[in-house]
């Protein structure tokens, strides 16, 4: 992969060519006539002398653009990428820096419209409008950015944090999305500093991770509520069934089931998944004739009525929730029903398949895993298994039967 340039003489310019996942074409803006132009670049001669240099510059200034975006975000730029990083070279560092923050996150955002999902967008656009907010990014250029601006916006983060009773996790979303952001300014070299490293994210307390257990589910699945309540049971079990979000599983429809397998990619990552479909899933997929979609909520009053569900069928079992806001950590019982949310379904297929047995690698496919770091904050170690188990192999008085026994 290698930048080239072309000339066209109907326009006495010479454009970049670059081979990407399609061809992108961009005017350097540089003029030449037809005669000092030979064989993709200009001639030797004493007239072209100074294009040469700059062409060459720009050259190998994009070459190893394109090499580091690769080794950091493991795939090549887009053509919204490469030309808003060719527009850079062509004004120069010193009219980039002209630019105000508010309109680099402008910028940053329009990317992000071709790279993420509408409702991802629309909370980063959310951090990253209140980190503009806070440090006056229309008054502010890429040269104003410090240390000490980062380090104050963060401290008002934490300030406002506890003031609005907002959990660290909360707060975290935001540290992330503005720390892309300046990731993001570094890399098109906006900036010489990575003013990412300066924003730590604050420390987030182990949480208890709440699935549901066998008996649970098999209250859900005998379950016969009004039809709104139903709805929600349904696809939480189908949840429970597939390990997928409440994002993925509105999208699942007739055309994605092969066989006895269901071929969807995860929306949030693009992970392509290939998950088996047992009776019970195909069962529940029939009566919405495989689309999901068709269930039509709000993800707000579908929590709501999920919790409504739970609580009508009396699934009251008590579990510790957590809360974190800066320092401070409370922790509370509280019955299953007013914690319950889509995602305990995904974190409950994780935590039955682990139980079952299904070896771990399996269970990172099924869900889509790819560290493991990341999969254990999905499974619930606080079941009644767990502890038969702890109690048959481990309690000193067990051990002590079983060598009676044995003797």
């Amino acid at each position: 992969m290698e930048t080239r340039f072309i000339y066209k003489k109907t326009k006495e310019t010479i454009f970049f060519n670059i081979q990407l996942q399609k061809r992108i074409y961009k005017s350097t803006g540089i003029k030449l006539q037809p005669k000092e132009w030979a064989k993709g670049f200009p001639k030797k001669i004493n007239s072209t002398a100074e294009i040469r240099t700059q062409l060459t510059t720009w050259k190998n200034e994009i070459d190893q653009y394109i090499k580091d975006f690769i080794l950091t975000a493991n795939r090549q730029p887009t053509a919204n990428e490469m030309t808003t990083y060719i527009d850079y070279l062509i004004k120069g560092k010193k009219q980039a820096n002209n630019e105000t923050i508010q309109q680099l996150i402008e910028l940053f955002k329009d990317e992000q419209k071709d790279e993420l999902h509408s409702n991802t967008i629309r909370y980063k656009n959310i951090h990253l409008d209140h980190f503009a907010k806070a440090i006056k990014a229309s008054k502010l250029t890429t040269t104003d950015l410090t240390d000490e601006v980062i380090s104050l916006y963060r401290s008002n983060l934490i300030k406002e944090g506890k003031r609005n009773e907002r959990q660290n996790t909360t707060t975290n979303n935001y540290v992330k999305t503005v720390k892309s952001f300046l990731n993001w300014l570094y890399k098109r070299k906006y900036t010489t500093v990575n003013f990412a490293d300066q924003l730590e994210r604050l420390k987030e307390v182990k949480k208890d991770v709440i699935a549901l257990t066998d008996s649970e589910i098999e209250i859900l699945e005998r379950a016969s509520l009004q039809p709104h309540l139903q709805r929600q049971i349904d696809l939480f079990l189908i949840g429970c069934c597939t390990a997928l979000s409440i994002s993925d599983l509105k999208r699942i429809s007739s055309e994605m089931i092969q066989g006895e397998f269901l071929i969807i990619r995860r929306q949030k990552t693009g992970t392509p998944l290939h998950i088996p479909l047992i009776p019970e899933a195909i069962k529940l997929l029939k009566k919405y004739d495989y689309n999901l979609g068709t269930i039509a909520i709000a993800d707000n009053k579908g929590n709501e009525n999920l919790k409504a569900a739970f609580k009508q069928l009396g699934l009251n079992r008590n579990v510790n929730k957590t809360t974190q806001i800066g320092k401070s950590i409370t922790d509370e019982v509280t019955p299953l029903y007013s914690v319950i949310s889509w995602h305990k379904a995904r974190k409950t297929a994780i935590t039955t398949a682990i139980k079952k047995g299904i070896p771990l690698q399996l269970v990172m496919q099924l869900s889509g895993h790819s560290k493991y770091e990341t999969m254990k904050k999905y499974i619930d170690l606080a079941t009644n298994e767990l502890a038969n188990e702890m109690n048959a192999k481990m309690s000193k008085n067990n051990h002590l039967q079983a060598v009676k026994k044995a003797v």
